[in-house]
């Protein structure tokens, strides 16, 4: 640290070896001050003039000056004023390290701000009050004022009319030191002066910092989640219309079934009917007439027994809508054999159920008829592409172990699923068939149905047949007593 001593009018001065040091400069003794400010770089021409202002006035002097001689060197000036002495003295030490840090964390602090400035979100800074440190472009557009208007002031202050509750979370994430989340209202009153009045939705996620000097502060982010939950509405209708579709599909495939399975037994009735007619003229014929009556009647039960497994599976769709009761299962794989019965018969494919000869779950029987038959039907398409000479569904019912809950075992003779798509097989569209085969929905909407109904649904590897074997859960109804 270095001495510069000045007369009493501010007109000389004189300096010690350490001032030299810094500016690079030989004195001679006492000089003028006009010497000193050639000691000095352009840049600190301001400064200067200041320092002559203040031996005039003989005021206290802070400032910061260039060396003309050695550049990027910085040296500070300090002195009291001169009071009743004759002289003047001030102190002079090498300041360049300081200014050069300051440099930097000006240019830190503007990157920092350009960076959170360039966000779209919204992201604010408050202090243990509060207070409002910081805040980026972004809210300072929501808020309807620039950063000198609400720094320093609170959301209290600013009109926020959920104010309290805002700070209750701000003080949960700065004295609990943990993240929060929460969902916010932001509707500013007119008292405040700000401009963004207009009532927001925001999700407002609060981090906790504490910097190294030891100032804690809040850092948070704002989402507008009025697109996010506009986006979430457009993706819960397009889910539905991909139910709808589906669901319309395979209706469709399950019509044509099902005229064909209609036409045989009503065939069968009116055969036997006009068989009446004609043996109605001999009375003598009655066993023969009674025998037609009951070909009549089978084949009128079998077409209401078709139509009424088409009725419980077009319930609803996949969805168990919260609708949920008692459902036999067995009555569930026998609804579905009979609605695929033409599938099978012209695949030449078996269905073989084995297990327990009862097994009453909770659930919604016709989202069960359509998650039993969609996997069936994967099953013969699988079987009939690759065409092997066993063709065999396999369909276990069963208890799982310690657990309220029965099983289904669905394995099928096909060629199984490959490694590459058993991850996938689960997933909404995906699908391993040719373009226009199928929109990959079934097992999704399966998957979809089975864990609304607290179940569990998933593709377990190949079966003992050699194709794909799926295990479903379900919550048997009445719990561990149930049978």
């Amino acid at each position: 640290m270095g001495l510069i001593v000045v007369s009493a009018d501010g007109t000389k001065f004189r300096v010690d070896e350490k001032v030299e040091s810094l500016f690079a400069v030989k004195s001679s003794g006492e000089q003028p001050i006009l010497v000193f400010q050639n000691w000095l770089a352009d840049e600190s021409s301001e400064t200067f003039s200041r320092l002559q202002e203040s031996l005039a006035a003989d005021t206290p002097f802070d400032g910061v000056l260039a060396s003309r001689q050695r550049p990027g060197i910085w040296v500070r000036i300090v002195g009291a004023s001169r009071g009743s002495g004759t002289e003047r003295g001030f102190l002079v030490w090498d300041r360049t390290e300081q200014v050069l840090n300051e440099s930097r964390l000006a240019a830190d602090r503007h990157f920092f701000e350009t960076v959170l400035n360039s966000f779209s979100d919204p992201v604010t800074i408050i202090d243990s009050d509060f207070r409002f440190i910081y805040g980026n472009t972004a809210f300072s557009s929501l808020i309807g004022l620039i950063p000198e208007e609400y720094y320093g002031r609170s959301m209290v202050e600013l009109g926020l009319v959920n104010a309290r509750a805002f700070h209750e979370n701000d003080r949960r994430c700065l004295h609990g030191h943990v993240e929060v989340e929460s969902e916010e209202a932001l509707n500013f009153g007119d008292a405040s002066g700000s401009k963004g009045s207009q009532e927001q939705l925001w999700l407002v996620k609060r981090v906790p910092y504490s910097a190294p000097n030891g100032r804690t502060t809040v850092v948070s982010v704002f989402r507008d989640i009025r697109e996010v939950r506009r986006m979430q509405l457009e993706l819960d209708r397009s889910r539905a219309r991909s139910s709808q579709i589906s669901r319309l599909k395979g209706l469709a495939t399950l019509a044509a079934g099902v005229a064909h399975e209609l036409n045989n037994p009503l065939m069968i009735v009116s055969g036997a009917v006009e068989a009446i007619r004609d043996q109605l003229e001999d009375c003598s014929s009655r066993s023969r007439v009674e025998s037609l009556l009951i070909r009549a009647a089978r084949g009128v039960q079998r077409a209401a027994e078709i139509v009424q497994a088409m009725q419980k599976m077009g319930a609803n769709t996949m969805s168990t809508d919260g609708a949920q009761s008692e459902v036999e299962l067995i009555s569930v794989i026998g609804s579905a054999r009979l609605l695929l019965s033409t599938e099978l018969t012209r695949n030449a494919v078996e269905i073989r159920v084995s297990g327990l000869p009862s097994a009453r779950v909770l659930g919604s029987e016709s989202a069960l008829i359509r998650v039993v038959t969609a996997l069936v039907q994967n099953a013969i398409e699988a079987i009939s592409t690759a065409g092997g000479p066993t063709r065999i569904v396999s369909i276990d019912v069963g208890r799982v172990a310690d657990a309220a809950k029965f099983e289904l075992i669905v394995e099928d003779s096909g060629p199984g699923i490959s490694t590459a798509h058993q991850d996938q097989i689960f997933e909404p569209f995906y699908s391993t068939k040719e373009i226009g085969q199928g929109l990959g929905l079934g097992l999704s909407l399966a998957k979809e149905a089975v864990e609304a109904m607290g179940g569990h649904v998933e593709y377990v590897g190949t079966s003992a047949l050699g194709g794909a074997r799926f295990h479903i859960e379900l919550k048997a109804f009445g719990g561990l007593n149930s049978t």
